[in-house]
């Protein structure tokens, strides 16, 4: 590193450089390829900036990762910052969650990229929280309440001047595939540094705050390596870090050539059978159920019994656009239902309906009351309070773009609701893609270019 940064850090020959910053990379959990995210984070910001960085890393994949962080509230002694790179939403203990923000309650600056947004929720996370509520706890180191995103599509990215550090000389631009996170709120004190645009949908993607006295930036963007990999992201997360440690004197370098491997070597293929393999939704107390439905695409094969055949390729759709069209599941027997969960067709649309339960077909309680959503969530989970329940009712009430009330399938869970598997969602929405697009889901992958000097496969 010395050597790396002598021509930048010091005029004349005899001044000495300033220590290093030692920054703690915390990655791991869902939905990410973390294992090469942290490689390219270290590599690109110590080409940038004089940093030392070194990780918390887990290799788990599901929503609760084994961090080695938790439990220890001094993890980050010795550090100057700590990133929040993982993903961890189904970590929900208060006491856990007080240990990952205790450095930073001392002072311990913070940057937090993507899914740490949606990591250590509990609660109604979905509304909007309320300040110093036991569930606020987490939103309020990080400065703006998110609980969902869209699909993935470029971003318009827009700098505002706010922070005119992190900021300096960077340029508007669009960013390949990525995911646009929603704001349910910006909370007080927080400074707007940048905003996205996704079609219709629009949002805060960068931001900067202070929590018990600490400078904290965050930016939502960094879903696929290849935004991880984008100098202008690099640039403007090493600029982050130097503001949140009132590094502003410090120069951020440009490399030249800067090349990244963005592909993770792929799993050894089992030769047991799983070739062709159908992905499955969890069995649950819907899965195969009797269904009857308003009306039905009969004539393109979409029947009602396609919404619980535990198939996430195959769909129930009405068979016109009409408000009103509903889906009906007889589950066989009276059950304690606890969790629920829809898959819709579409990824870009906010659906509009409700969800009733009955123990005869005949007396209806509302579980769920989406009447008035504008959330775009293609899978919408639903805890509820549904016992003795043996019929559910989904009417579609309408939706933001105007599709057709159409959904991959309907579960109904009598515990909690297991986690869906990634290769579950890439089936439906490979199907949404076959459905959609004349050119096909190939043709949609042909369009996504790496940035020069990258290697990307997809």
């Amino acid at each position: 590193m010395a050597g790396f940064f002598a021509g930048e850090l010091h005029a004349a020959p005899k001044k000495p450089l300033p220590k290093p910053l030692r920054v703690l990379l915390i990655t791991g959990g869902c939905c990410h390829d973390y294992a090469k995210q942290k490689d390219i984070l270290k590599q690109g910001l110590e080409r940038r900036i004089n940093i030392k960085i070194d990780h918390v890393h887990s290799p788990d994949k599901s929503t609760k990762p084994p961090l080695a962080i938790y439990g220890n509230p001094d993890y980050a002694k010795g550090y100057d910052l700590v990133i929040h790179d993982e993903c961890s939403a189904g970590i929900s203990d208060p006491k856990v969650i007080a240990g990952v923000l205790a450095p930073h309650k001392k002072g311990i600056p913070g940057v937090n990229l993507h899914c740490a947004m949606h990591s250590y929720r509990f609660g109604n996370f979905r509304a909007k929280v309320k300040l110093d509520a036991d569930n606020a706890k987490w939103f309020e180191y990080i400065g703006i309440q998110s609980t969902g995103h869209g699909p993935q599509q470029p971003i318009d990215v827009a700098y505002e001047n706010n922070v005119p550090f992190i900021t300096k000389g960077a340029k508007n631009w669009t960013t390949q595939r990525e995911e646009l996170y929603n704001n349910v709120q910006v909370l007080p004190g927080t400074k707007v540094v940048a905003r996205g645009t996704q079609g219709q949908r629009k949002a805060v993607v960068a931001w900067a705050n202070e929590y018990h006295g600490a400078r904290v930036f965050s930016t939502s963007l960094g879903h696929n390596n290849v935004t991880v990999a984008d100098p202008r992201y690099l640039d403007f997360v090493a600029r982050g870090i130097l503001w949140a440690t009132k590094r502003e004197d410090w120069p951020v370098a440009m490399p030249k050539n800067e090349s990244f491997d963005l592909n993770t070597k792929p799993k050894p293929q089992s030769n047991k059978g799983g070739k062709g393999k159908v992905a499955k939704v969890p069995k649950n107390a819907a899965t195969g159920g009797k269904v009857t439905a308003s009306s039905e695409e009969s004539g393109k094969g979409n029947f009602a019994k396609l919404a619980v055949d535990g198939n996430p390729a195959t769909r129930w759709c009405a068979a016109g656009s009409k408000k009103g069209e509903w889906l009906q599941v007889d589950l066989g027997k009276s059950q304690d239902i606890q969790n629920i969960r829809i898959i819709w067709e579409k990824s870009n649309s906010a659906y509009q309906y409700t969800i009733e339960g009955s123990a005869d077909g005949k007396d209806w309680k509302k579980l769920v009351d989406e009447s008035k959503n504008k959330e775009i969530l293609q899978i919408t989970p639903h805890k509820v309070d549904a016992k003795a329940t043996r019929f559910f009712k989904i009417t579609f009430l309408g939706s933001s773009t105007g599709v057709w009330g159409s959904l991959w399938e309907f579960e109904a869970h009598t515990g909690a609701l297991p986690k869906l598997a990634r290769k579950v969602v890439k089936a439906s929405q490979n199907a949404n893609a076959r459905v959609s697009n004349s050119g096909g889901i190939e043709a949609a992958f042909d369009r996504v270019k790496a940035p020069e000097g990258f290697k990307l496969t997809l």
